[in-house]
């Protein structure tokens, strides 16, 4: 078989909805790689397509499985557009779509930040981590921080309002000759924005994070094992 006609037939077939490797293998060697024959079954097909109304059909509940499952997938592809040659890996980008990006990605994930760090920074960056205030909508608890009780526990206060917290981001803004200012997500964005030198923002995140971790380490100890961390010991 020529395999060099693969490309020109598959490009064919998928003009019918019929994007089929094996099928497009079986019609090169039935027609013996001869492409007028190979047009000429697909001219045929076409018009059986389109005179039997297949191009209309829809899922109907007395189909089968199968054939409901295949009309179905017909329409995912339908707005597909194909440049050049097909390949198969084509399909499964068109159905992922475009991949979402994430503003914060670049704040989280630098090589300064350690690894267990980063993943809590990733939570906390994307409003996944399990805050009191979060699980309330799940569980009946009592929500106010067990670090400081003077409110309720949510990302915000835990990470930037807490006195626990900030005592805690004192001492390491000491030791990196910084100053935290930022109450929330949004000003603490634009606290690295401005910062100047790529290494000096990365140090400065990487420090965040140890905070982050420092101070969930202690409220996660307080909760489950009773055990009181002072800010020396967190910062250990």
């Amino acid at each position: 078989m020529n395999s060099g006609i693969l490309p020109a037939v598959m490009s064919y077939i998928r003009g019918l909805d019929l994007i089929n490797l094996a099928f497009a293998y079986d019609l090169i060697v039935a027609c013996k790689d001869e492409m007028w024959s190979i047009k000429t079954i697909l001219k045929c097909l076409d018009h059986f397509k389109r005179v039997n109304g297949l191009e209309d059909i829809q899922p109907k509940a007395g189909m089968c499985y199968y054939l409901r499952k295949l009309l179905h997938n017909r329409k995912l592809f339908a707005s597909m557009k194909l440049k050049g040659e097909y390949e198969t890996q084509l399909d499964s980008e068109w159905l992922m779509g475009e991949p979402t990006a994430y503003p914060e990605y670049p704040i989280v994930w630098n090589k300064l930040t350690v690894p267990k760090h980063q993943f809590l920074l990733w939570l906390g960056w994307r409003n996944r981590i399990s805050t009191k205030v979060r699980l309330r909508r799940f569980l009946h608890i009592d929500t106010r921080c067990v670090l400081c009780s003077r409110g309720e526990e949510d990302k915000e206060h835990l990470f930037y309002g807490c006195p626990y917290a900030l005592n805690i981001k004192e001492e390491i803004g000491q030791w990196l000759g910084i100053q935290w200012k930022a109450k929330n997500d949004a000003t603490m964005k634009e606290v690295l924005e401005h910062i100047r030198g790529r290494r000096k923002r990365q140090i400065v995140i990487a420090g965040f994070a140890a905070v982050c971790y420092a101070v969930w380490r202690a409220r996660n100890l307080r909760i489950k094992q009773e055990k009181v961390l002072t800010v020396e010991e967190s910062i250990e």
